[in-house]
């Protein structure tokens, strides 16, 4: 099995679960935006391993077309993109936690504070493996 095909479903399959997860929690609490960001994790989820399944019973075709979409000129685009989405969710994240702690709401402020900073943590974390790595 192609390898980037392999992570992809993984990557997909981890959604499902993490959908599944959130929809079973807002069932349990009552939620009313747990349950359908639940299951819209899962239908995405279900949906893109699908569409990867059906390339790999596609054939050696399939595989190679789906390889081409994922050249060096892709690549680079799909990182500068995600380093600069990373950038503006950090500086909203941090404006938003400032704008809530001014009108009061610290523990919102706190709460979206701390998940720039795992972010942040996480991409430092990321960018030391893949140094090691390359």
């Amino acid at each position: 099995m192609n390898k980037r095909i392999r992570n992809i479903i993984l990557i997909n399959s981890a959604f499902v679960g993490v959908g599944v997860l959130l929809f079973v929690a807002g069932l349990i609490k009552g939620s009313s935006f747990l349950m359908p960001l639940g299951a819209g994790s899962v239908v995405s989820g279900i949906v893109k391993t699908m569409r990867m399944v059906k390339i790999l019973k596609g054939g050696e075709a399939k595989i190679k077309e789906f390889e081409a979409c994922y050249d060096e000129r892709n690549t680079m685009i799909s990182a500068k993109a995600g380093s600069l989405s990373f950038k503006l969710f950090c500086l909203a994240s941090f404006v938003c936690s400032a704008i809530f702690a001014l009108i009061g709401m610290e523990d919102v402020a706190l709460i979206i504070a701390y998940v720039a900073c795992m972010l942040i943590f996480i991409y430092l974390v990321c960018y030391w493996y893949y140094s090691k790595k390359y």
